[in-house]
């Protein structure tokens, strides 16, 4: 059972990855012959990680019967960061009264490593980093059942800013906002935290759709 359990989450797992890493892209059509061949799995555990991965929206199933990698669109980007300005606000409020002084520490080595990938021209670490600091936020306030909701829509965040990555630069401005989170944990001051990660969702946003649009216009 415990093999099988395996089994079953190492196919949702590499069919997710694949489709936030853009591996398997916006509205590709997916067989189970294909899948069955790319992850080298029986078609049990691969039905079982389909159905997860369309509970979550990577996976659509269309009037056929047969399955597609969902679409992308501004609308879904715009409810996807506004849902995450909303939790994220909240789990930042936490973490600022829970940080460890190791805590910043962590998070300013992060913070380091995004700067190196923005002076680097490496878009895609850049993304990853910036992820990795949005995580480490989320570990130290500790709040189990708001995380499990944010780490949803992270993942299809992160879909989205991978992609727009691929274009340049990601958004120039995300060491500086995420310094400025961290300076105010510091202080313990709670409001401005919050107020702080918020405005720097609402400005990625802002980035990702303008990036959006010209991907569009090159299409």
């Amino acid at each position: 059972m415990q093999i099988r359990k395996l089994v079953k989450d190492n196919a949702y797992l590499g069919i997710k990855e694949r489709i936030i890493g853009g591996e398997l892209a916006p509205d590709q059509i997916l067989t189970e012959d294909y899948l069955t061949n790319l992850l080298q799995i029986s078609r049990t555990p691969l039905r079982e990680a389909i159905q997860r991965l369309e509970f979550e929206e990577f996976i659509f199933r269309q009037p056929n019967g047969r399955f597609k990698v969902s679409s992308i669109s501004k609308e879904n980007a715009i409810e996807i960061y506004q849902m995450r300005g909303l939790i994220e606000g909240f789990i930042v409020r936490n973490a600022t009264v829970k940080a460890t002084s190791e805590d910043i520490k962590n998070l300013e080595t992060i913070i380091e490593k995004t700067r190196l990938s923005i002076l680097n021209s490496d878009p895609q670490s850049t993304v990853l980093y910036g992820n990795e600091f949005h995580g480490l936020l989320y570990n130290i306030s500790d709040m189990h059942i708001p995380i499990k909701f944010l780490s949803m829509l992270n993942d299809h965040s992160l879909r989205y800013r991978l992609l727009i990555s691929k274009s340049g630069v990601w958004y120039p401005n995300t060491v500086e906002e995420h310094q400025t989170v961290v300076e105010y944990m510091k202080q313990r001051n709670i409001e401005a935290a919050e107020m702080t990660i918020k405005l720097h969702i609402e400005k990625s946003l802002n980035s990702l759709l303008k990036k959006f649009n010209q991907i569009k216009r090159t299409d």
